[in-house]
């Protein structure tokens, strides 16, 4: 579902946009890439290590872009990154704004076009029975999305996903869009 329709969707014309300015390549699509990423050891490629890297090497302006997920330029170290999503936490939590939010309204993307989706797969017998979720709990955790008062988005992709997952590779059922 993510890559079907989150990515097509939210992909596409992020790539039109930047493909303006840079060129632009799919990381994930480059099986050479992905070799050699996987040949680093698990604390070099996680967190924004390459990625900083590679910039500094064929593009250093765009290591000056703000990251749209921490307000910090894109060339900070990941203690700085940190610092910025610390405090950006801080402001939202004592002050209820936020300086910097993600580029996609997930919250909104919910309640609106998925909305139908995420109930019907989430309150479906089969998930509420399956033993990994509290029934009452993710019949709560929708309502108070839905209805605006928290945004749990976040939770909501991953018990969808995670749901998703089981009826695929657990279930055996084929995947339909």
């Amino acid at each position: 579902m993510y890559a079907q329709e989150y990515l097509r969707r939210q992909s596409v014309p992020s790539l039109a946009e930047l493909r303006s300015r840079v060129e632009v390549r799919m990381p994930f699509l480059d099986p050479e890439y992905v070799a050699a990423v996987l040949q680093l050891a698990p604390e070099e490629r996680l967190g924004t290590r390459v990625h900083r890297h590679l910039l500094r090497q064929f593009n250093p302006a765009l290591l000056k872009i703000t990251n749209a997920n921490t307000g910090a330029p894109a060339g900070a170290s990941d203690f700085t990154q940190r610092l910025y999503r610390k405090f950006n936490t801080a402001l939202k939590r004592y002050t209820g704004h936020e300086r910097f939010k993600h580029y996609v309204d997930v919250p909104g993307w919910l309640r609106g076009p998925l909305r139908p989706h995420v109930e019907s797969v989430l309150l479906d017998k089969r998930t509420l029975t399956r033993g990994i979720y509290r029934a009452d709990g993710v019949r709560e955790l929708i309502e108070i999305h839905m209805s605006g008062r928290s945004d749990h988005g976040a939770a909501l992709l991953l018990l969808l996903f995670l749901e998703l997952w089981h009826r695929q590779f657990v279930d055996g059922e084929s995947w339909r869009c």
